[in-house]
């Protein structure tokens, strides 16, 4: 049995009515292509576990925050007074402040003994509480 000359010329081929294989330049092109589109999903997915850390750190400094507004809160009145201390979260050291001023709360321009206003600071980030003397104890209001 004899073949007929394809129509490319070559002899002793069958001749094909359509062809159904890729060309070396469409593999290559559909390769770069999925590798941009794997890129682009790899770049979302570390961005949102970034993300998801940089929550988990802040929530860390948080709690760490406001443990120290109530430890504060947890002297006697007497002893509320101006200090710094440092906390480590995730491996970060950050430095942590308390800021103790006595306030008018009557209006008449003269500090109230019996009062003061505790700010803590951490990363940047501040806490304030209105604590005043209830008998020796802390009050906050």
């Amino acid at each position: 049995m004899r073949h007929r000359a394809s129509a490319t010329g070559t002899p002793g081929r069958p001749a094909r009515s359509g062809s159904s294989a890729f060309t070396l330049i469409e593999s290559l092109v559909s390769i770069v292509v999925l590798m941009l589109m794997a890129t682009a999903i790899t770049s979302v997915y570390i961005s949102g576990l970034r993300t998801i850390e940089v929550g988990g750190e802040r929530a860390l400094l948080d709690s760490a925050h406001r443990s120290a507004m109530e430890e504060m809160l947890s002297k006697n009145f007497a002893d509320i007074a101006d200090a710094s201390d440092s906390v480590v979260v995730l491996g970060n050291t950050y430095s942590i402040t308390w800021t103790v001023v006595t306030i008018d709360l009557n209006g008449d321009g003269t500090p109230e003994p019996d009062a003061k206003r505790v700010t803590v600071t951490l990363d940047g980030r501040s806490l304030e509480a209105i604590v005043v003397d209830h008998q020796g104890r802390v009050k906050k209001i």
